[in-house]
C-alpha cells in the first residue's frame, strides 16, 4: 500500500548520519532486558478498506457477536467449517461475506493456514479479506475487542510511517514489525537520513514501555546495513542469515565482527571493495590496479595519472609514485603561456613548471575540463606540489589565490595578492581606496 507524505530533502554531502547517538546509548544500557517477537506478513492494497467495511457494518451491534445467527455451531469439523467460510468470502452478497468473515474471526488461529492459502490463491476480494483476518488473528485481536479492532484497522487503512509510530505507542509492536517487514517503501522512508527521527522516537517509546529491544526488529529492517551490523555486534543482538550472493553484506558482517582480512577476501566489485579498504585502513590495497581504475577511471589523462601517483603514495609504494610523477611532469619545450596567451612567469623547479603547464592546459576556459582540473589540483595538493597551484591561481583567480595562501598561513603572500604590503603598513590607504 503506497503512502503520500511531505518530505524535507536535506541530505548532507559529508555523509554524516544524523540522529543515531540518541538511541544507541539507551539501547546499549538496556539491551539484555528483553526480546521482542518476530514474524512476517504479506499485506495487499485495500485490506484496510475491506476491514473497515466489515467492522462498520458487521460489528456495530455487540449483541450480534454472541447471537446464534452469526456463530451457530455446525456439526462438521473445524477444517470443513473454515473451508466453507473461506469460500463464502467470495460471495456476491454482502450479508454472506459478512457472516463468513465473522465466523472465521471467531474460529481464531485455527483458521490461519486456510487464510494464508486464500491470501495467495484467492481472488482479490477473498485475498484482501483473508489478509485482514490473518493480521487481526496474528496480533491476537478477537471479535470481543471491537473498539480496539476498529482503531487498528483504521490505522491499516491509511498506513504511513506515522501510523507505525502510533501502533508502537499502543504497544502493537508485532503488528508494526509485520507492516514494516512487508512494505519496502515504508522501510526505505524510515531509513532515509531526514526521517530517522522517527526511528529515534520508536526507541524512546520502547524505553518508556520498559522494553527497549521492542524497537530492534524495525530498526534492523529500516536502518542502513552498516548501522544495523554495528549495533547488532555491539549489543549482541540477533541478525538474519545472509544469502551467499549478497557479497557486500557478508563483507560488512565480517568487518564488524573484527575479521577485516576476511571482509577483504569476500569477492565483490572493486567499487564496493574500496569501502572495506578505507574502513579497515588497509591502504596498501590502493596499489592494486583494479582499485585504482575504480577510483580514477581507465583513461590516461594527466589528471588521472596524477591521481594514480597519489594512490601509490597512499599505498606506501613511493618508488612507483615518484616514477609516475617523473613520467607525467615533463616540461614541454615550447614557451609557457598564460590564459591570455601572453608569455608569463616560469617556475625554477622543472616538475613544478610541468605541473603549471598542465594546469594551464586543463584549466583553459575554452578548451579545458573542470572535473579534470579539480582532480589534478587535488592530486597536487595531496602530494605537496603546491607551487604550481599558487602560480596558476595568481594568473586566473586573485580571490582564490588569496584564500589559498591564507588557508596555508602564508599571510604575506595573501596580502600581496590583494594589493597590500606584507606588513600591512598601507592598510589605511588601501581601505580608503575601496
Amino acid at each position: 500500500m503506497r503512502f503520500v507524505t511531505r518530505r524535507v530533502h536535506d541530505r548532507n554531502a559529508s555523509g554524516l548520519r544524523p540522529g543515531w547517538h540518541f538511541f544507541l546509548a539507551p539501547l546499549m544500557s538496556l539491551a539484555n532486558n528483553t526480546k521482542a517477537g518476530r514474524c512476517s506478513i504479506d499485506r495487499r492494497r485495500g485490506v484496510g478498506l475491506v476491514a473497515l467495511v466489515f467492522l462498520g457494518w458487521g460489528l456495530s451491534a455487540p449483541s450480534q457477536l454472541a447471537g446464534q445467527d452469526a456463530f451457530a455451531q455446525k456439526p462438521n469439523s473445524v477444517e470443513s467449517q473454515v473451508a466453507d467460510s473461506v469460500a463464502r468470502l467470495a460471495s456476491v452478497e454482502f450479508a454472506t461475506r459478512r457472516s463468513a468473515f465473522l465466523e472465521l474471526w471467531k474460529l481464531g488461529k485455527d483458521a490461519l493456514p486456510a487464510l494464508e492459502q486464500a491470501k495467495r490463491e484467492g481472488g482479490r476480494q477473498v485475498s484482501e479479506s483473508a489478509a485482514v483476518l490473518e493480521t487481526l488473528l496474528q496480533v491476537e485481536v478477537f471479535p470481543g475487542d471491537q473498539r480496539e479492532a476498529a482503531e487498528l484497522v483504521e490505522l491499516l487503512s491509511k498506513l504511513d510511517p506515522y501510523a507505525i509510530a502510533r501502533l508502537c505507542k499502543r504497544r502493537r509492536w508485532v503488528l508494526a514489525e509485520k507492516l514494516v517487514l512487508a512494505n519496502d517503501e515504508l522501510a526505505h522512508f524510515l531509513g532515509e537520513p531526514e526521517n530517522r527521527f522517527l526511528l529515534n522516537r520508536l526507541v524512546e517509546m520502547a524505553l518508556e514501555q520498559g522494553e527497549p529491544l521492542l524497537a530492534w526488529p524495525i530498526i534492523r529492517r529500516a536502518a542502513p546495513t552498516d548501522q544495523v551490523e554495528w549495533i547488532a555486534n555491539k549489543l549482541q543482538l540477533e541478525l538474519p542469515a545472509i544469502e551467499a550472493t549478497d557479497r557486500y553484506r557478508l563483507a560488512i558482517r565480517k568487518y564488524y565482527r573484527g575479521d577485516i582480512d576476511g571482509a577483504l577476501k569476500v569477492g565483490m566489485p572493486d567499487a564496493q571493495r574500496i569501502e572495506m579498504v578505507t574502513r579497515g585502513g588497509r591502504w596498501a590495497e590502493f596499489g592494486r590496479e583494479g582499485l585504482q581504475r575504480a577510483l580514477v577511471g581507465n583513461e590516461q589523462r594527466a589528471s588521472q595519472l596524477a591521481a594514480r601517483a597519489v594512490l601509490l603514495e597512499v599505498a606506501g609504494n613511493f618508488r612507483a609514485a615518484d616514477q609516475q610523477w617523473d613520467e607525467l611532469l615533463v616540461p614541454r619545450q615550447e614557451a609557457s603561456q598564460g590564459p591570455s596567451g601572453d608569455e608569463v612567469q616560469t617556475l625554477s623547479e622543472p616538475q613544478s613548471q610541468a605541473a603549471l603547464e598542465i594546469l594551464r592546459r586543463v584549466g583553459n576556459p575554452t578548451t579545458g575540463n573542470t572535473s579534470q582540473l579539480n582532480q589534478f589540483l587535488l592530486a597536487l595538493i595531496l602530494s605537496g606540489r603546491v607551487e604550481a597551484i599558487e602560480q596558476f591561481l595568481l594568473e586566473t583567480d586573485g580571490q582564490a589565490a588569496f584564500e589559498f595562501f591564507a588557508l596555508r598561513s602564508n599571510y604575506a603572500a595573501a596580502f600581496t595578492t590583494i594589493g597590500l604590503r606584507a606588513d600591512l603598513a598601507d592598510f589605511d590607504s588601501w581601505l580608503k581606496a575601496r
